[in-house]
């Protein structure tokens, strides 16, 4: 019994590190998602360095926002990870798909799984990364 828990955990744990590495957006400083808002680290503070939070401002709920950083080392966009929030006031911390540290992003992508266009505002707070999602 124990040999199968953990063959499955095994399984279940490579699948996921298989995903991170794979989901990335073709080479090139352009970003290619509909209504995506791009925004250089530079802009917001060199201090961001721990983590990505996403805070719903907007009117709608059940939102799925997604973030990119761009490598500066291949010119490659690398998936950060996905935030859900639910209504107005809702604040969700984004799990890491990679390995890739925040204080090496050169820039920052982000757009909502819904397709809807939204104002973002980014702080830095305590070296995390803050996305208001308007």
């Amino acid at each position: 019994m124990k040999k199968h828990i953990l063959v499955t955990l095994f399984i279940f744990v490579t699948g996921i590190f298989s995903f991170a590495e794979g989901n990335s957006v073709p080479a090139g400083a352009s970003f290619h998602k509909e209504n995506a808002c791009i925004v250089e680290k530079s802009n917001i503070s060199e201090k961001v360095k721990d983590n990505i939070r996403i805070i719903n401002q907007s009117s709608d709920s059940d939102l799925k926002i997604t973030v990119y950083m761009l490598n500066p080392k291949n010119n490659e966009w690398v998936c950060y990870g996905t935030g859900f929030v639910k209504g107005f006031g809702d604040t969700d911390f984004i799990e890491s798909l990679t390995n890739m540290k925040i204080s090496k992003a050169e820039k920052f992508a982000v757009y909502a799984e819904n397709g809807k266009s939204y104002d973002y505002v980014f702080v830095e707070r305590h070296h995390d990364l803050y996305i208001f999602v308007k």
